[in-house]
């Protein structure tokens, strides 16, 4: 007899010649997986060869096959039965659970798989009709479970040959893919291809590693079968109902699965979305598409490229070179009427929490006020833009102006043609809006406006000229005092509630940043030092003055420790990327501790909104879940007696006037910055009124080196209100208001330019800040508790705020702003060179007769 055996192949490969040493080694020393296949061509050979056949039973036992083991255990030769080896092999075989799987359970994950496919809410797929051939095929089959979930199977009359045998569901575990499963990872997962979902174990590995993020995005699995037969084996496997049901999930099945498929890829490519991606083909597919799977999905890569030069060579032809003396005559004209209206594209995205949100509140007033609008993002929560989408949004509406919250067009490539107007509505302060010199790439068809600081000017070279400061909007149409419904009121009832997806801890939010860093030398033991420095500072009383330059001083000090480079832009980033962020959340924590102290002290209700709220350490109790940005969210104001607004910036804030507007009453944490904002603006109203400054040696200040000139508290109507503010908040009152010196140089040497801030401070947003304002536990104490007892108090309050914000801060008012500011620029108005001494750190120093010693 041969001692050698023809192996059984990989696809696609030449048998393989193995001898019988070879054979038993594997069978004592390799998988089970690899051994069984080889063990039965050899005993087809070889039927009398013991020592295989006992392997091979061991081989079943290690896979938990207990039926399979049992069988080659008991064809053994008479005279083995009693051996030891033979013995305590089937002792421990017969120690195993059972292994076989019966039809009906099959039949009922296939039942509940089907119903799931012919449920879904996009693209149903009805397969009843083929589930008799399957049942009829599948009803002369064996099937057995094994140890590793695989699902194994032979035809009943044939117990020496399995029609199915391979462990794919361990190599389904340890494949590596091509993105962190992170659901807060910073890199979107790509869409993944899956060509056979028999066995169903890559499948549902690419579903469990693509899970929801929590802004929205899902990623695609597409899975591809040209058999449907086979594929209804991997459905019987195992429930995917979960799975299969949801629209992310795009199904290609049968014959021409290929083409349609092909064609699904060509549309989204030529939509400029992401359709290319990891494709992967299972081992046991039977009959592949045609075309390939990876021929497919590299000629997105052809589509995308063509339509992309298509596009550019039409934008080029809408936008030839421009300037701003023919927009200027465009927007004169549309704004007389009679012309065309303005054309604006406003592109943000679907995975933002609140920016999504104030672009279509802002598209919706621009439309009131004659314009044409479109709100360009992702079409649905799989998509992800590719910079074609982009080109083919502008070629499609011709736009006079792009409008895009964030980002300045330096920031966003040659996405956007150079030649139309482009705003940056700053809502947030994002570290690429801090680069080093981004305000000088501006052309003069460039602007900016909205959360305007005083640093782009002086450290990132943005033009004064072409910016306007604006606060966040509310919409006027979404929050109004109407009564809500009943069920909403009743859902939403509490004494003192929160909105806010901020519910990492400082503590997690750190060790999320010190992760992030890890791969730079250094970086995890400078954020361990500057972490409890932030919290110091954050945990200071209010008189301790402005937290952000004692953050930034923090800041800097540890930087240069570490030593890592300390110019404005690298510190600017950290302090937009950890230190503020820290200390906000800081802020944030400690002020809901006190609150949540405060409800359990008073037996009062208070409801936590937004995400993670329910894992929070302390908090989880009062958390109840997200709210849409709408009715619900008006419901959620309305309904609770007070709503807390708590920032490390300004409690100038969106929410504050939604809240208002809603009829409900916002309280906000004072913090030292809007303090400082106060002071500086009495003092200005001052040194504008040529009021002469108090002499210095009544209480001289420095800081980062400049003298400040105090004015007295009767000197000016603005510095008698900021004395009478303090006072009504308990803080100690002022013996005057200083103003930096280089302010009030600024403020003399330009006497016809505006105070900053003036016109959009708390003074002018709300008619008595220091009633809904508190700075520590007892003064929170005392405005809550007059929120919710007083009735009439509390209604006069949210009345005078709500008409106050209804005047000023609506989207309406914000769109006829941003046109008219746009306008005037265009036309010349205030332009010129715009850039004063105290822009640069040469202009200041030059004007150092302010500076101390």
């Amino acid at each position: 007899m041969s001692s050698a055996v023809q192996s059984a192949p990989t696809a696609g490969a030449p048998p393989r010649r193995v001898t019988r040493e070879g054979i038993v080694h594997a069978g004592r020393a390799g998988s089970p997986w690899d051994y069984v296949p080889l063990a039965l061509a050899a005993l087809r050979v070889m039927p009398g060869d013991a020592e295989i056949r006992f392997l091979l039973a061991a081989a079943y036992a290690k896979l938990a096959l207990r039926t399979p083991a049992l069988e080659q255990l008991e064809i053994l030769p008479q005279l083995l039965q009693a051996d030891a080896n033979v013995l305590a092999l089937r002792e421990a075989v017969r120690a195993l659970p059972a292994d076989r799987v019966e039809l009906a359970e099959l039949e009922a994950n296939l039942r509940a798989n089907i119903e799931a496919l012919r449920s879904r809410s996009a693209e149903p797929i009805d397969l009843n009709e083929q589930t008799d051939a399957w049942r009829t095929s599948a009803s002369a089959r064996d099937f057995f479970r094994a140890r590793t979930g695989d699902l194994v199977w032979r035809t009943r009359a044939d117990t020496s040959t399995w029609e199915r045998f391979d462990g794919q569901r361990e190599m389904a575990a340890a494949l590596r893919l091509e993105h962190n499963p992170s659901p807060t990872a910073s890199v979107y997962p790509p869409p993944y291809f899956i060509e056979g979902i028999d066995p169903p174990w890559v499948f549902q590995r690419l579903c469990d590693s693509t899970p929801h993020r929590i802004d929205g995005h899902t990623s695609l699995v597409i899975v591809v079968q040209r058999d449907p037969a086979q594929f209804l084996d991997g459905l019987a496997q195992c429930d995917l109902s979960a799975h299969l049901a949801d629209p992310r999930i795009r199904l290609f099945l049968g014959e021409d699965a290929g083409p349609r498929l092909e064609h699904f890829l060509h549309d989204r490519a030529t939509a400029g979305l992401r359709a290319g991606g990891p494709a992967l083909s299972l081992p046991s597919t039977t009959l592949r598409i045609d075309p390939a799977l990876d021929r497919v999905v590299a000629g997105t890569i052809e589509v995308a490229r063509r339509v992309n030069a298509e596009l550019n060579d039409r934008i080029s032809e809408l936008y030839p070179p421009r300037d701003r003396h023919f927009w200027a005559r465009r927007f004169t004209d549309a704004r007389a009427g009679g012309v065309e209206p303005l054309r604006i594209l406003i592109a943000t995205s679907r995975y933002s929490t609140f920016v999504r949100h104030s672009a279509a509140d802002l598209a919706q007033a621009l439309r009131a006020a004659g314009c044409q609008v479109v709100v360009h993002m992702e079409p649905d929560a799989h998509a992800l833009l590719e910079p074609t989408a982009t080109m083919r949004a502008v070629a499609d509406l011709r736009p006079d102006l792009i409008l895009i919250p964030n980002y300045l067009r330096a920031n966003l490539g040659s996405s956007y043609p150079a030649s139309v107007p482009f705003v940056c509505w700053v809502q947030d302060a994002m570290p690429h809006l801090f680069e080093k010199d981004v305000g000088k790439r501006m052309g003069e068809l460039d602007f900016i406006m909205g959360n305007i600081r005083e640093e782009m000017f002086q450290s990132h070279g943005y033009p004064r000229s072409r910016a306007l400061a604006a606060p966040m909007a509310a919409s006027a149409r979404k929050f109004h005092p109407a009564p809500v419904a009943p069920d909403l009121a009743r859902r939403h009832a509490c004494e003192i509630a929160y909105v806010s997806h901020h519910s990492q801890t400082p503590e997690e939010l750190h060790n999320v940043r010190r992760a992030e860093g890890a791969s730079i030398a250094r970086a995890p033991a400078l954020l361990d030092a500057l972490f409890p420095r932030i919290l110091r500072i954050v945990d200071a009383p209010l008189t301790d003055g402005p937290l952000t330059p004692r953050l930034r001083a923090a800041t800097l000090e540890e930087v240069q420790r570490a030593g890592f480079p300390s110019d404005d832009a690298s510190i600017g980033n950290l302090l937009n990327t950890y230190t503020h962020p820290i200390a906000d959340r800081a802020l944030r924590h400690k002020t809901l501790a006190w609150a949540a102290a405060l409800a359990a002290k008073r037996h009062w209700r208070m409801h936590l909104y937004g995400r993670g709220w329910e894992t929070h350490p302390t908090l989880a109790p009062m958390a109840r879940g997200q709210l849409e940005h709408g009715e619900d969210l008006r419901a959620c104001y309305q309904a609770a007696r007070a709503h807390l607004h708590i920032s490390l910036h300004t409690a100038i804030h969106q929410r504050v006037f939604e809240c208002a507007m809603s009829g409900s009453l916002p309280i906000c944490r004072l913090q030292a910055d809007d303090l400082s904002q106060l002071e500086y603006l009495a003092a200005a109203h001052a040194c504008r009124a040529n009021i002469r400054p108090l002499p210095l040696d009544r209480g001289r200040r420095t800081s980062d080196g400049y003298r400040y000139e105090p004015y007295a508290l009767d000197s000016c109507d603005e510095a008698r209100r900021y004395g009478a503010f303090t006072s009504a908040l308990g803080l100690p009152t002022p013996e005057a208001v200083w103003l930096n010196g280089v302010h009030a140089e600024r403020l003399r040497s330009s006497p016809s330019e505006r105070i900053d801030g003036d016109g959009e401070s708390l003074w002018d947003l709300c008619p008595d800040p220091a009633a809904l304002m508190f700075h520590d536990e007892a003064t929170l104490e005392r405005v809550l508790t007059q929120a919710v007892e007083d009735d009439a108090w509390r209604t006069e309050q949210s009345q005078a705020l709500g008409d106050r914000a209804r005047q000023r801060v609506t989207y309406d008012a914000l769109a006829n702003r941003i046109i008219a500011f746009v306008a005037a620029s265009l036309a010349g108005e205030g332009t010129g060179n715009t850039a004063r001494w105290y822009d640069t750190p040469e202009g200041r120093a030059a004007h150092a007769g302010t500076r101390s010693a």
